[in-house]
This record gives C-alpha cells, structure tokens and sequence, in this order.
C-alpha cells in the first residue's frame, strides 16, 4: 500500500511540474510537450484507475497484482523519461521535475516513518502496561531469617 500511494504521489508531483513548466517551451517543443504530457496522464490515470479497482477488492487483491502495478509504474517511468528526454533538454526543466519528483518522495517518507514512529510508541506503551501488570501481581520478596552463629 505505501509503495503504491508513493507511485501516485510521485506521478502526481511529475504531471504537475511538466505543465507548470510547458508554457516556458518554445513552440516546436511544446508541441512534443503537449503530446507525451497527455501519453503520461493517461498512464497516470490507467495505473490510479487500476490501484482504486484493487482498493476495493481490499489489500489483499492489491499486493497481489503489485507486479502488473511495476509494470505500469515502470512505464510511466520510461516515459517520463522520455518526456524529459526529448522536451526537458532545459536544465532547469529536468532539476525542478525531479526536485518535485522527490519532494513527494520525502513527503511519503516522511508519513511512513510518522507512522512506525506512532505503531512503535503503541508497542512500547502496551508493553509498559503489561509490564506494571505484572509487577503488580508478583508477591514481595521477603529476606530470609538468619541463623545463628555457632561460635
């Protein structure tokens, strides 16, 4: 599930930074823009449609089809590359793409660790409470009388 909602953020992050940045092409590069941009949204649109069909045939039917998931990430992927390839001989075109390419990668990083930090906080406080538990039900340890010295 996190790698797939880290595909959508990243697909996400890549669309909107090629249309932000089309209009600073000149003409005839535009024109090969506007045609892979429109080739990547629909990839886009065809890996987000098949991830929600998945959803709702619930986590199990998701991981399951992970690999024809790769495989459309994998083709966006070239794709973008291409795009970038061809259109982002600019720079600053290919640095800010991949600038907010990895923007959302932190952005997903950043929420999966939050969340080991919360799952681990909630280990760490069912243990402590299992653990006063315990103490409270364990007798106390009384010392043990001396004897007496035979001198």
């Amino acid at each position: 599930m996190t790698w797939t909602k880290q595909r959508l953020e990243e697909m996400d992050a890549a669309l909107a930074s090629i249309e932000t940045k089309a209009s600073e092409l000149e003409a005839d590069a535009r024109g090969k823009a506007t045609h892979l941009n429109a080739e990547l949204k629909k990839r886009g649109g065809d890996f987000e449609a098949e991830v929600k069909a998945h959803l709702k045939a619930g986590e199990a039917a998701l991981q399951a089809s992970k690999t024809q998931l790769e495989k459309q990430w994998a083709s966006f992927d070239a794709e973008l590359k291409t795009y970038v390839e061809t259109v982002g001989k600019d720079i600053d075109q290919k640095r800010t793409t991949f600038a907010d390419i990895a923007a959302a990668q932190a952005k997903a990083w950043g929420e999966a660790i939050e969340k080991l930090q919360s799952a681990a906080a909630e280990v760490g406080a069912e243990i402590g409470q299992k653990s006063t538990r315990r103490l409270r039900n364990c007798r106390p340890i009384r010392p043990r009388p001396r004897r007496a010295s035979r001198n």
